[in-house]
């Protein structure tokens, strides 16, 4: 199985869905989509409905791959993705038929612009990477990098 995702490219949902979807690559000849992942909502009580009125780029941007690396943690059950506005976002694939989402970071938006776009000052996270002893380096367009621990629910 490998988990397969577009990139958001357009600000403020310019642009249709993208998509993280698990995929059956037993025969490679014949890839078989098993499932997509939920989109991610926000918390009741934000000020926004859906990331894509948040403003800045909604979607999905890069994966954790431990690519055979014994510095990188290799993740059996979960996906760690970045989202853009949304934040970090973990995923549950224990059931590759039907990811759940089982937790994310968001932090407040950024006070002062430090880097490039988005256009409005808001939370934009770019890559992820997690290191063996369990530490997340995730990377913000204008926050810088955020270092957490992995586990569930990482709110």
């Amino acid at each position: 199985m490998l988990v397969a995702n577009s990139e958001a490219i357009e600000e403020g949902g310019r642009e249709p869905l993208n998509y993280v979807f698990v995929v059956d690559v037993a025969d490679p000849a014949a890839p078989r989509v098993l499932s997509s992942f939920p989109v991610p909502q926000p918390q009741l009580g934000l000020p926004y409905a859906s990331y894509y009125d948040k403003g800045g780029r909604f979607g999905p941007r890069n994966q954790h791959h431990h690519q055979g690396n014994p510095a990188h943690f290799q993740l059996r059950d979960h996906v760690l993705l970045t989202y853009f506005n949304a934040g970090l976002r973990l995923f549950d694939i224990s059931d590759p038929r039907e990811p759940v989402e089982a937790g994310w970071f968001v932090p407040e938006d950024p006070a002062e612009r430090r880097g490039v776009p988005p256009t409005e000052l808001v939370t934009q996270f770019e890559d992820v990477i997690v290191d063996a002893r369990g530490s997340i380096y995730c990377t913000d367009k204008n926050h810088g990098v955020f270092v957490l621990r992995y586990g569930p629910g990482l709110r």
